[in-house]
């Protein structure tokens, strides 16, 4: 929050008060990127925090998939089924390699390209 940051003077952080609705809409905007770098630099914990506060789409299960696998988390996919139940094959077989059934993974990763 904008009173947590230390060590500002009176003018930067009237400046966020002031203009925080156009700051949380900038935010909103670049959280894709945001994600992406996170996981891009192996904060995978911060970018999986960033990708489940987007809209729900395409890109925000990617992203999330893609943090929750590099956390090795199969409870964090489990999560996702309420989001995304019409890719249920896809989250089920994330769920598998995320817990490090690999071939069972393979299997219905494989069937859900079918």
């Amino acid at each position: 929050t904008v009173h947590s940051v230390t060590g500002c003077t009176k003018q930067v952080r009237s400046f966020f008060v002031l203009n925080k609705s156009t700051c949380l809409e900038w935010f909103t905007r670049i959280r894709s990127s945001v994600a992406e770098v996170c996981k891009n630099i192996g904060m995978a914990s911060e970018s999986w925090r960033h990708a489940t506060h987007m809209d729900v789409s395409s890109a925000s299960l990617l992203l999330s998939l893609r943090a929750a696998l590099s956390l090795h988390s199969p409870g964090h996919i489990r999560g996702l089924h309420t989001q995304y139940s019409e890719h249920s094959k896809l989250l089920h077989a994330a769920e598998l390699q995320a817990g490090g059934r690999y071939e069972e993974a393979a299997v219905v990763y494989k069937s859900s390209l079918e």
